[in-house]
């Protein structure tokens, strides 16, 4: 995993549309080797973005190639398309 990647939850099966997508913003920021600071696009929060701390098992690095990934994408408005982009490297 590398900062500024793109990370996606549920893990993928298939073309499943992930929940939420976000970019890795730290690696191991507890110093365990177990967990991972992400900047994710959430619409349970207030805002529609937290970051948080996650276990790495809980998660999985994509693409934008991931079918998942792109209809995710074409639901979100342009603000937050706008702002993912913007994030990701």
């Amino acid at each position: 995993m590398k900062i500024g990647q793109l990370v996606r939850y549920p893990k993928s099966e298939g073309s499943q549309v992930p929940v939420m997508l976000g970019v890795i913003t730290e690696l191991n920021p507890i110093k365990d080797d177990a967990h991972t600071e992400i900047f994710w696009l959430d619409e349970d929060e207030v805002g529609g973005t937290i970051t948080s701390t996650w276990m790495n098992e809980d998660f999985e690095v994509t693409s934008f190639h991931d079918p998942g990934v792109i209809l995710f994408i074409d639901d979100l408005d342009r603000t937050k398309r706008d702002l993912l982009m913007r994030v990701v490297s």
